[in-house]
């Protein structure tokens, strides 16, 4: 039996994930910190990944949930994310920088942590998928909180899949890069000012020639993968591959 369990799953990317993976047949358990639609074979879990000790109790939680459902073959996408603040360093708001990295940086790394801990006595397989960024592997102005948590993101990808390997697991975890989708993240962005955030001129261009991907067209793609074949270890995957793009 599989399972899904997505994190941000109320809107955006989080939203055609658990769709894309209800139309396959696999059941999904979906976290987040407002309601998420409600639909046959999907549970949600009411959990704000930005204060602290949440993640812990949300990984546990979700455990739990595995157990009970006596799936075998389970995938855990981190999908959950903010971007703010978007804002020059010397003028960043140190509350809204801790959450960012609660949100994007401590929950993936906390949570899979505990799983990774209990798979050690399950006979179960765990596919954990951290939603990544090309922000993070190239500085952009306005953006360094965003930037940095994503960077430490792959490097946790890249290091728990080397660990994996060394130890023959069955378990992998990935990082997936899907571009730039219609999203209220991309609103975000779109309404910073120039001061703060230099490029934002380029991320109104593509909302206006139609160039931003849409969600689900990005979901179908993760979910493809982690569902017809054998993920390696540690890797970065991006939706351009995954769909064939240039």
């Amino acid at each position: 039996m599989q399972l899904a369990i997505v994190t941000g799953a109320s809107k955006g990317l989080g939203d055609g994930l658990v769709d894309s993976f209800l139309e396959k047949g696999i059941p999904v358990i979906g976290l987040a910190r407002s309601e998420t639609e409600s639909r046959e074979e999907f549970t949600s879990l009411l959990y704000d990944l930005s204060q602290s000790g949440v993640p812990l109790t949300a990984a546990e939680h979700i455990w739990q949930e595995i157990e009970k459902s006596g799936a075998q073959d389970v995938t855990i996408i981190h999908n959950a994310s903010v971007i703010d603040p978007i804002e020059r360093v010397g003028k960043l708001d140190a509350d809204r920088v801790e959450i960012a990295f609660r949100v994007n940086v401590l929950a993936p790394m906390l949570m899979t942590n505990v799983w990774l801990a209990k798979a050690k006595q399950w006979t179960g397989t765990l596919t954990i998928v951290n939603v990544t960024s090309g922000a993070g592997s190239r500085p952009i102005s306005g953006w360094s909180v965003y930037n940095s948590t994503k960077a430490a993101i792959n490097m946790h990808t890249q290091v728990t899949g080397l660990e994996l390997d060394q130890a023959s697991s069955e378990h992998r975890v990935i990082a997936y890069n899907p571009g730039v989708m219609d999203t209220g993240m991309q609103q975000t962005i779109r309404s910073s000012s120039e001061e703060a955030f230099a490029d934002v001129g380029r991320f109104k261009e593509l909302k206006q020639k139609g160039d931003l991907r849409a969600p689900r067209t990005v979901a179908d793609a993760l979910v493809s993968l982690v569902t017809t074949g054998t993920v390696e270890n540690g890797r970065i995957y991006t939706v351009t591959e995954l769909l064939g793009d240039s």
